[in-house]
């Protein structure tokens, strides 16, 4: 759990999620393709 939280606070703090409200889920704040336009090139 631990580090399931820490990746998840990561996201966030990337922009990639949004923050947390209670129970709710979290929303995704980037697209797929915003997401592989951000990482084109990448070898990771």
């Amino acid at each position: 759990y631990p580090r399931a939280a820490r990746l998840v606070d990561r996201l966030h703090d990337y922009g990639y999620i949004g923050p947390f409200e209670g129970s709710k889920p979290r929303k995704v704040l980037i697209s797929m393709e915003q997401y592989l336009a951000m990482h084109e090139g990448d070898d990771t």
